[in-house]
């Protein structure tokens, strides 16, 4: 029965029939199944209720289970994809503990191909579809050889497994299709990858090493393995377009683009768009190889000693010594250095080789002569060791039927081992019949010029000699 006391509260008696209890100790059980309920008792206010461990939907009966397993609970669901439609967004707040992670799982047996998968619409305003953040340390914090990581690929523990004609990747694009549709405009830009601005703000710290992208070579610790290719990156000429955006010009399909940024600071004395270092180990060691198409280069620049080497067995050396500029056609084997054309210079010197050049010979010992002999300017020319001379002179004998005779020195210096190392002759174009041998001097390394006087009058002769250079 109900009544109301003076104050206005209501009051419930006591129910003297049994169809009306204040509380009780309620009943510890789970359902299976819903069904409507028919007590007719009140809870107490400080009664505890344990719910059921299970949510279950209203439609099929299909049931969302919270477990504990040991230490950590597991929320599992009995059909299909669990969905989480939040009203704006979903926060993980992590407690302050080392155990403080996400972790996607899949199942040992049963595992979907792809495990996760982010999707975006554009058309609803997405734009970035994962974007790892680190939250910024103070100036206090202090660090150690500490490696900070925004994206970390790790198959440090998938070791076993039998693979044929398996691909393996870190990071994959698969694909990565972009077809924009008509009215689109020009002036757009794609890329697989990009980092648009990696900046260090301050001059505090030093760095022995700052770079955009870090790729180390594969590496496998066996002695013996198969391989067809090992590097570092793999990189392919792009393919499929042929004109510039006016439609006029052929584009440039280019693998790799080395392009200078906004010079910035204090301009450093090298700046290189592309720097190997020596190899360590390998018995032909290239810093860039070309096998078959050409190599179009700007100026090249080389150290001292430096070789271009030329040949499958290097049989041919192109290289400065910081004295001279050396060509060694044969330094594998036999070859000679062949020009196929005309040659121009504008001098000539060499040890052994090619020489030429004009010069004026000095007469000495002379025999039978009124006056001193008289020598014209006289041209020479070496190839190899052999050395031809031609000249003029003037003489004045004095007896007829007489040895007559004169030294004159060499264009070119030489050891004269013997008579017959020079040899030559002299005529006397207004004489008839009176000529002049000209043979080596061992003794002086001169050249002699000698012949019985017919006539004892002034005259100019012409003469041509060759010998070797020793």
């Amino acid at each position: 029965m109900a009544r109301f006391n003076h104050a206005g509260r209501g009051e419930i008696d006591a129910p003297t029939d049994g169809g009306l209890a204040f509380g009780g100790t309620p009943a510890v059980t789970f359902g299976t199944s819903y069904v409507a309920g028919v007590a007719s008792t009140l809870l107490r206010t400080d009664d505890t209720i344990k719910f059921p461990s299970a949510l279950m939907s209203t439609v099929s009966g299909e049931t969302l289970t919270l477990t504990d397993i040991g230490s950590d609970q597991l929320l599992t669901g009995s059909v299909g994809i669990l969905t989480i439609t939040p009203a704006t967004g979903i926060t993980l707040a992590f407690p302050a503990s080392t155990a403080g992670s996400l972790i996607v799982k899949p199942d040992t047996v049963t595992a979907a191909t792809t495990l996760a998968s982010f999707q975006g619409r554009p058309v609803a305003g997405t734009r970035t579809l994962i974007d790892p953040n680190w939250f910024g340390a103070s100036a206090s914090d202090v660090f150690t050889s500490q490696t900070f990581k925004c994206w970390n690929a790790a198959f440090s523990s998938w070791i076993a497994g039998q693979i044929t004609g398996c691909t393996i990747v870190a990071y994959d694009a698969n694909p990565f299709t972009i077809a924009p549709s008509a009215s689109s405009g020009a002036d757009n830009k794609a890329y697989v990858y990009r980092a648009p601005s990696f900046t260090i703000n301050n001059a505090n710290g030093s760095f022995a090493e700052v770079a955009t992208a870090f790729f180390t070579g594969a590496e496998r610790v066996v002695a013996s393995y198969k391989a067809d290719v090992l590097a570092g990156v793999i990189v392919e000429c792009p393919t499929g377009c042929n004109k510039k955006q006016d439609g006029t010009t052929d584009v440039d399909q280019i693998g790799i683009l080395v392009r200078q940024k906004t010079a910035e600071g204090t301009a450093p004395t090298n700046r290189v768009g592309l720097d190997i270092v020596a190899q360590n180990t390998g018995t032909n060691r290239y810093s860039i190889r070309a096998l078959t198409d050409s190599a179009y280069l700007g100026g090249l620049l080389l150290d001292d000693s430096a070789k271009v080497k030329f040949g499958t067995g290097r049989d041919a050396e192109l290289y400065y010594d910081g004295t001279d500029f050396v060509c060694d056609p044969d330094v594998v084997g036999g070859g000679s250095f062949d020009i196929r054309g005309p040659i121009k210079v504008d001098s000539v010197t060499n040890d052994t080789g090619l020489a030429a050049g004009v010069y004026t010979p000095t007469r000495s010992a002379e025999a039978n002569m009124d006056a001193n002999v008289t020598m014209t300017e006289a041209q020479y020319l070496r190839v190899g060791n052999t050395v031809t001379v031609s000249g003029r002179f003037t003489a004045d004998p004095t007896l007829t039927a007489t040895a007559t005779s004169f030294e004159i020195t060499l264009p070119v210096a030489s050891n004269i081992g013997a008579v017959e190392d020079l040899a030559g002759v002299a005529f006397c174009g207004t004489i008839a019949g009176m000529g002049a041998e000209i043979i080596g001097v061992v003794a002086n390394d001169t050249a002699v010029v000698q012949w019985v006087a017919s006539d004892i009058t002034s005259k100019t002769w012409s003469f041509t000699f060759s010998y070797q250079a020793i």
